[in-house]
């Protein structure tokens, strides 16, 4: 019984590791789907099947993460020539952005000039680049002086505070 065995685990052993032998020379994996293993793919092209389309100027109502578009505190940061974090930094501490502005020596009428002119070209970046339709840039601007009147005032929020996040609890 013990002969069997042994020779049963010792034709598993060298089927095994003759079909790997033969994977490794003829240069193919054994979970390649449908790529001939010859044909080198660039990262770009790897990367291309994975990325979103997007329209190029039309009214999609497709667009990219708004991080990019609208997203105050960089736009700050960038303004006051300082980090991101710098500026979410000074907010956990109870600052507003007004207040760092002033801070770095900035009026609050010439940075807000600088932010809406900043949010304005990144707008219309978005809105060129069909990131964002026309309609919807054009909504972005015509709310854009309140939205960054009032961020100027915003606190930062403790992620931990489930009222801060109004979820309810």
């Amino acid at each position: 019984m013990r002969k069997r065995l042994l020779k049963v685990t010792s034709i598993i052993a060298v089927i095994l590791i003759l079909g790997t032998a033969v994977m490794v020379w003829k240069n193919h994996s054994a979970l390649a789907k449908k790529q001939d293993a010859n044909v080198k793919i660039s990262a770009a092209e790897r990367m291309a099947k994975y990325s979103v389309k997007t329209k190029q100027n039309t009214d999609s109502s497709l667009r990219k993460s708004r991080l990019s578009q609208i997203n105050v505190v960089s736009e700050a940061a960038t303004i006051l020539n300082v980090l991101p974090i710098n500026i979410m930094e000074e907010m956990t501490k109870g600052k507003k952005l007004e207040e760092i502005a002033l801070d770095k020596g900035m009026s609050k009428t010439k940075f807000l000039k600088k932010l809406t002119d900043l949010d304005t070209k990144n707008i219309d970046d978005a809105v060129r680049t069909g990131t964002i339709s026309t309609k919807h840039g054009t909504a972005l601007k015509e709310g854009q002086k309140d939205r960054l009147h009032h961020s100027l005032m915003l606190e930062a929020v403790d992620v931990n505070d489930h009222k801060a996040m109004d979820m309810n609890h």
